[in-house]
């Protein structure tokens, strides 16, 4: 039940094991729920998913559909770091790197077509915003 150990083996995990790092990742949030550092890790993890499914989708070459399913499953990616960076965000209010995420975040989810994306996440993206130059 130490909090560092499972953020430690977590990071080590996350090359070759996502699934088994989301699980280390989690379990360190519940040994201690006020840390930051997986709460953050744990959010980053989703956002490098769909980093790389947005890179992959930008080489499909000829088939359309197959680019746009790949991007819609990064955004999904996006949306499900969202409650990890915003829990770390609450526990360290003026980490620049959480703040910055967050904000990416907003950007690509806006552009989503969806309905309510673009006004969602434009509120997402001033309100991470705000926080940052009242971090200043």
């Amino acid at each position: 039940d130490n909090y560092v150990i499972h953020v430690a083996y977590a990071q080590l995990l996350e090359e070759t094991d996502k699934e088994k790092s989301v699980e280390i990742y989690k379990k360190a949030t519940e040994i201690d729920p006020d840390k930051p550092f997986a709460w953050f890790n744990l959010g980053a993890l989703y956002v490098n998913r769909g980093v790389v499914l947005y890179n992959e989708a930008n080489e499909v070459e000829g088939d359309m559909a197959k680019a746009n399913e790949m991007q819609e499953q990064a955004n999904d990616y996006y949306e499900m770091a969202i409650p990890y960076l915003q829990r770390a965000q609450e526990i360290e209010p003026c980490d620049r790197n959480t703040l910055t995420a967050l904000k990416n975040i907003a950007i690509n989810l806006s552009t989503r077509d969806a309905d309510g994306y673009e006004e969602k996440y434009t509120k997402m993206y001033k309100k991470y915003s705000d926080i940052e130059k009242g971090c200043k």
